[in-house]
């Protein structure tokens, strides 16, 4: 499969999300279908990110979060959250070149997905169709950040075992 399949896939939400589900099969991670969606958009998103647009460091958007308004805090949280999962899942070692901890990643990730689903969060009563709305996905995302972690390094050992297999061939 490899880097050909990457480049031949109907998409990359679709190449990302065949790597996330079998990666959460692999790993065991108790993630929900709509988790490991979010998880194959974020990579998506990700992917298609111009690299002129480097994100903040996970401090200043808790301080653009905490004393924003409404709409930018929501757009912080979740920045600050999606940075943090992504940085555990597909940069471990610029972790340890910062010579932090993978703990202080995956607090600062999951109170920001917590944070943002009870920003979200509205009466039951308010809303119909009885699915599951995104304050449940993040509520998620914070109650299994590691486990997410997890998946996102699984898919990323996978990846790159896939393109060596293939530069070898």
């Amino acid at each position: 499969m490899g880097s050909q399949a990457l480049s031949t896939a109907n998409n990359l939400f679709d190449f990302f999300r065949e790597q996330v589900y079998t990666a959460m099969d692999g790993t065991g991670a108790d993630v929900s279908e709509e988790g490991g969606y979010y998880l194959a958009q974020l990579l998506t998103e990700r992917g298609n990110m111009p690299s002129a647009n480097k994100p903040d460091t996970l401090v200043a958007l808790r301080v653009k979060a905490t004393f924003g308004e409404r709409a930018g805090s929501i757009t912080a949280w979740r920045e600050l959250g999606d940075q943090a999962l992504l940085t555990m899942g597909f940069f471990p070692s610029s972790i340890k070149r910062r010579n932090l901890e993978p703990s202080y990643y995956s607090d600062m990730g999951a109170s920001a997905y917590q944070r943002l689903a009870s920003m979200l969060r509205t009466p039951r009563g308010l809303i119909g169709g009885g699915g599951r709305g995104m304050e449940d996905i993040f509520s998620e995302l914070a109650d299994c950040f590691d486990a997410c972690a997890d998946v996102l390094q699984e898919v990323r050992s996978t990846s790159r075992a896939q393109v060596q297999d293939d530069s070898d061939s």
